[in-house]
């Protein structure tokens, strides 16, 4: 009796083995990945910039800013572009120079070949934009992208723009550029040391620019004693 039950025991033993190697044989169907929390969220925000409001394409953009480590992230690049060029609704100055800044760590993060679209957007904005406090987050953007392709116009732009703040904006964004790994010929660096190395904007000078583009509180700077 003994026997058969061991018998029967082996038998069963080998027939479940059997089936599980027959069962895990076969090819089992697909499961989609699903979606992360993040990819969802910047899924969420690209749309949003599409929206009428402009206050909802404020915050779109201010939450794509947090998602910038999102692996997707390169598809907010043309959304952004848009925004920052006005291309679509205009969404307001401040808005501009959020995206700007987000575009230049966007391109970081993708690194050339693929931060060219968003190089190309903030170079396209510091040489057309009517606004000088976006055309300087433009500048800046340029050095937050860590591209080859950003040497040139900052150079450019340090040099011969007329306005301060976008000269200033030039500076930080080169000296961003010179502190990293950032390719530049023999003679652009020199020309970069050069130009770091003495204020590109006198006292005098951001004073009366300050002084000409405040409206409603021009005596308060000299009420408060701050003078060239």
């Amino acid at each position: 009796m003994a026997k058969k039950i061991v018998g029967l025991s082996l038998a069963l033993a080998l027939l479940l083995g059997l089936g599980v190697a027959l069962w895990s044989s076969q090819t089992l169907p697909q499961l989609a990945p699903v979606q992360s929390q993040q990819a969802k969220q910047l899924d969420q925000a690209i749309a949003d910039l599409q929206n009428p409001k402009k206050i909802i394409r404020r915050y779109a953009v201010e939450k794509i800013a947090r998602l910038s480590d999102s692996p997707d992230i390169g598809k907010a690049v043309q959304p952004l572009s848009d925004i920052l060029l006005n291309l679509g609704k205009p969404s307001g100055i401040f808005t501009q120079m959020i995206a700007a800044e987000t575009l230049g760590r966007i391109a970081a993060k993708l690194g050339p070949p693929a931060s060219d679209e968003a190089v190309e957007a903030l170079i396209e904005c510091l040489e057309n934009e009517g606004f000088d406090v976006v055309r300087a987050a433009c500048a800046q953007g340029l050095g937050l992208a860590q591209d080859e392709l950003s040497v040139e116009p900052l150079l450019f732009y340090l040099q011969n723009d007329q306005n301060p703040l976008v000269k200033l904006g030039a500076q930080a964004g080169l000296q961003r550029l010179d502190q990293t790994r950032v390719p530049f010929s023999p003679e652009s660096k020199k020309l970069a040391a050069d130009l770091l190395s003495k204020p590109v904007v006198s006292d005098d000078e951001l004073y009366q620019y300050i002084k000409a583009h405040t409206i409603y509180a021009r005596p308060a700077l000299e009420e408060r004693g701050w003078r060239p």
